[in-house]
């Protein structure tokens, strides 16, 4: 009897210990535009050091799940990766800048 309710307790312990770490996750929506504004379609939005990511829509909107400590990256051939801690933000806007020309 004892041994069960040990590992029952232990159980219950070791699952409060996983949820709350799952519970943080969450869903951040965002648009990524260029330096006029406009949207772009197709840019990258990656977790920074994880290869969790999501493609832009012909929008310029991108949704993905995410923890507040993440950082969440945005990246589109010819301009400049941008990066923006998510924290407490529910709606993510990148705006990115062209890369300079180097001969």
């Amino acid at each position: 009897m004892i041994k069960k309710l040990t590992l029952c307790l232990s159980l219950l312990f070791l699952l409060a210990g996983i949820m709350p770490g799952r519970a943080q996750d969450r869903d951040v929506t965002g648009t990524v535009l260029d330096e006029t504004g406009a949207p772009v379609a197709g840019a990258y939005v990656l977790v920074k050091g994880e290869t969790r990511g999501a493609l832009t829509d012909a929008d310029g909107k991108f949704s993905i799940k995410v923890k507040p400590s993440d950082t969440l990256t945005a990246s589109f051939l010819g301009y400049e990766d941008l990066s923006i801690p998510v924290g407490e933000q529910a709606d993510i806007t990148f705006r990115l800048v062209p890369q300079a020309n180097q001969l």
